[in-house]
């Protein structure tokens, strides 16, 4: 954070007050914590005895904090759904919560994340948003939102809205009265994400060899006359390789007839998928993209969502 007398104020905000964490403030806290993105507070920053405590309003534990504490979008800006699921652009959408799924859980570099599917609809249309890593208690039923910086996504042979790194979801102000005329219609939509296919491995992009920063998770780099050492970019931090793992990652494009499927290829799925063909890691590039491209049929598990190899297996 940065205060007005431009200190740099480095820290991190704990849930000192019951329920502080579903408070707008909190959420808004919340996201740019996943986001690692900022956050502007107002508030005043006082010394004593050598500690800074920055407060943004005084509360007791009978007192939430700053409940109007929200992004209220200019309706100018707002943009239909029947318009945004025909645009490529990004959008604020004003919607009401119809219904919530049950959110589906999955890892990335050992990190664990959801992704969540929301029927939202406004005087226009329903739709299916599919959000990530929502928040419990952030999306109440029959309740409008403002939400911003959403992505029309192709999903199952058809369209739905979806967040993005930036979006940023409101209470708002205006209550929204959806169409639900052809609500029958988003409902039947297939979710379903896992897919499976039965082929070989036409394509194989370039294998990566990473090592990632605990810290942002960003990529590192190596530091020259210090072979032990890495460094990291954003975080300015020297990092030990022996401290960390070397993820190993590709692309593999697959084909079911004229349709070609470009799917991610994470290192635990990378390993898996080299002993299953009987191939070492520590050989050269060529030669293990020969060898994936040369192995017979084998059963493809992946995400349709995500676009990522989740199993592989031998086709009997």
């Amino acid at each position: 954070m940065l205060a007005e007398n431009d200190q740099i104020i480095d820290g991190w905000v704990f849930n000192g007050v019951g329920g502080i964490l579903s408070t707008p403030v909190g959420i808004a806290l919340h996201n740019s914590l996943k986001n690692k993105t900022g956050v502007k507070l107002w508030g005043s920053l006082e010394n004593n005895n050598g500690t800074s405590t920055f407060r943004m309003q005084s509360w007791s534990k009978h007192q939430i904090v700053n409940l109007n504490f929200y992004l209220q979008t200019p309706v100018n800006n707002i943009t239909s759904i029947k318009n945004a699921l025909q645009g490529n652009d990004l959008n604020t959408i004003r919607v009401s919560v119809i219904d919530i799924r049950p959110s589906e859980s999955y890892t990335v570099q050992g990190i664990p994340r959801t992704s969540t599917f929301v029927l939202i609809g406004d005087a226009t249309t329903t739709c299916y948003l599919l959000v990530t890593d929502l928040t419990t208690g952030l999306l109440e039923l029959e309740k409008s939102y403002d939400i911003s910086k959403t992505r029309k996504k192709f999903y199952n042979d058809s369209y739905v809205l979806s967040t993005t790194i930036d979006t940023y979801i409101s209470p708002s102000n205006t209550i929204v009265t959806p169409n639900v005329d052809d609500v029958a219609r988003t409902i039947n939509m297939n979710l379903n994400d896992t897919k499976t296919i039965t082929t070989t491995i036409n394509e194989v992009g370039e294998i990566r060899r990473l090592y990632n920063c605990s810290t942002c998770l960003g990529d590192l780099n190596q530091v020259q006359n210090a072979a032990a050492l890495l460094h990291c970019e954003k975080c300015h931090r020297h990092i030990l390789k022996s401290n960390l793992v070397l993820h190993i990652s590709t692309t593999i494009v697959l084909k079911n007839g004229e349709e070609k499927i470009i799917l991610a290829v994470n290192d635990q799925v990378f390993h898996q998928l080299l002993e299953i063909i009987g191939i070492n890691i520590n050989m050269v590039d060529t030669d293990i993209i020969i060898g994936m491209m040369s192995n017979g049929n084998l059963i493809f598990e992946y995400s349709e969502l995500r676009k990522e190899l989740a199993a592989i297996r031998r086709s009997n």
